[in-house]
């Protein structure tokens, strides 16, 4: 099982390193929990376009399913998060789940 989190700077601006430290312990947090139940997890944190970091780690660990998560925000970030979940959907080459999350 893999996590895949991608820090866009066009929609975290100013807050990329506070999104980055969240992920990190949010990853540390997952992969104690995935050891405690014996399931082996990997964590990825990528920097970049969310849709062609997303497309690159498909094309690396080839999954099975794809679970999409996008936050409930603007106007501008559910048109963007719905882009990119539009090509990551193309580009997978196997099932993807879009999940709109609520904030907070």
């Amino acid at each position: 099982m893999a996590v895949l989190f991608v820090l866009d700077p066009r929609l975290a601006g100013s807050f990329t390193h506070d999104y980055e430290d969240s992920s990190k312990r949010k990853f540390s947090d997952l992969e104690m929990r995935a050891a405690g139940k014996n399931v082996v997890l990997k964590t990825l944190l990528k920097k970049g376009d969310i849709a062609q970091e997303c497309v690159n780690a498909i094309r690396e660990l080839k999954p099975t399913e794809i679970i999409f998560t996008k936050m409930r925000g603007s106007q501008f970030s559910r048109f963007f998060f719905s882009t990119a979940a539009d090509k990551v959907k193309t580009a997978a080459g196997c099932p993807v789940t879009v999940i709109e999350e609520k904030e907070g």
